[in-house]
């Protein structure tokens, strides 16, 4: 049987472009005091990871594809040598084709997309953001298109406004 792989989950930092009511960080993402990894400190993550054994790291915030240093780190993880390069996303950035196609073209080749609702009228109210159903499900929507092998799996926060709604 083969090894379980061994992840290293790199919290890159806490903003984000949802405001999420459940939000786990929402005290630390205008925390002065926790500022985001620096690229440099994101590297030296991904390296240090690599040397401790791990072949699967994920990019995971607040918001990873809103910093702009995003697609660099996944070309830094595959030149390290990570099998398995993934980031928790809201998908929304994922929305924008070029955007998607620039992280896939990197190295991005797993995605955990956040998912809090069957519909826009319940995601978008628990992540008071509205067009955010829309652009979740259009990039999921373009990680498919752009690579048909990509792994993809959903986080979903149960609260009270969702839980009825989990098998659809």
């Amino acid at each position: 049987a083969k090894m379980p792989l061994k992840k290293l989950s790199l919290i890159l930092g806490y903003e984000c472009n949802n405001n999420c009511r459940f939000c786990y960080c929402a005290d630390k993402r205008y925390d002065k005091k926790i500022p985001p990894k620096t690229t440099k400190e994101a590297k030296e993550e991904i390296l240090m990871g690599k040397k401790r054994g791990s072949d699967f790291v994920d990019f995971l915030g607040g918001e990873p594809t809103i910093r702009k240093d995003i697609p660099e780190l996944i070309s830094y993880a595959k030149e390290t040598g990570y099998g398995t390069i993934s980031i928790t996303t809201n998908g929304r950035m994922l929305y924008y084709r070029d955007f998607a196609e620039n992280l896939i073209k990197s190295g991005l080749n797993h995605v955990i997309f956040s998912v809090h609702g069957p519909n826009a009228r319940i995601h978008d109210y628990l992540t008071r953001s509205p067009g955010s159903f829309k652009q979740l499900t259009g990039g999921m929507k373009n990680v498919k298109k752009i690579k048909p092998d990509i792994y993809i799996c959903t986080n979903t926060t149960i609260t009270r406004p969702n839980y009825k709604y989990l098998p659809q």
